[in-house]
């Protein structure tokens, strides 16, 4: 529990970072950015699978370069889903859900994670 919680923490700041730099990605409240994150979080994983599934012919010609449209397919259908959170173009989703992955791979760099095994090999 304690580490959903802390990847929903993490997520909320990126998405949060994404609305205040991005002049057409609105939230209109914090509540609007729980719900966005957390979707991301939740059915984010699962839409990404179904939808690499039916474009795997293209993501194996992009070389994986169409996971990044996935990624803004996404966001984009939360801005649509969730009330409040707004993107005003689908290449605007597309830049969000970049910069959004870029600080979460940033954030969570820095945090330590003590739950994952570490192996260590001895010769």
């Amino acid at each position: 529990m304690k580490r959903f919680l802390l990847k929903w923490f993490v997520n909320t700041i990126a998405v949060a970072f994404v609305v205040k730099i991005l002049p057409g990605v609105y939230a209109d409240s914090f509540g609007a950015l729980l719900m966005t994150s957390l979707f991301l979080g939740v059915f984010g994983p699962l839409l990404r699978i179904v939808l690499i599934f039916f474009t795997l012919p293209l993501f194996i010609l992009s070389l994986g370069l169409i996971y990044f449209i996935i990624n803004g397919f996404i966001l984009y259908i939360a801005s649509v889903l969730i009330p409040g959170f707004t993107i005003s173009s689908f290449w605007g989703a597309v830049l969000a859900s970049l910069i959004i992955s870029l600080m979460i791979t940033l954030i969570n760099w820095f945090i330590k994670d003590d739950n994952n095994p570490k192996i260590i090999v001895y010769r």
